[in-house]
């Protein structure tokens, strides 16, 4: 199972977890508006979250 998280880094080199999304779309969809607002020195981008099938059933070996 897996998901997408939204990731801001700014100037700095600092990274923050902005939003968590089922779909990459809707991630996708995320950063465009946070990007086609006022411009910053700020990156935005996806990661893929990968969850292990023991902890997406709640299987606990």
């Amino acid at each position: 199972m897996s998901g997408f998280e939204v990731w801001r880094q700014d100037d700095n080199g600092n990274r923050f977890l902005v939003s968590g999304h089922a779909e990459r779309a809707d991630a996708e969809a995320a950063v465009a508006a946070m990007e086609a607002g006022v411009q910053h020195k700020q990156l935005y981008y996806v990661v893929v979250r990968e969850t292990p099938d023991s902890e997406a059933t709640g299987d606990r070996r």
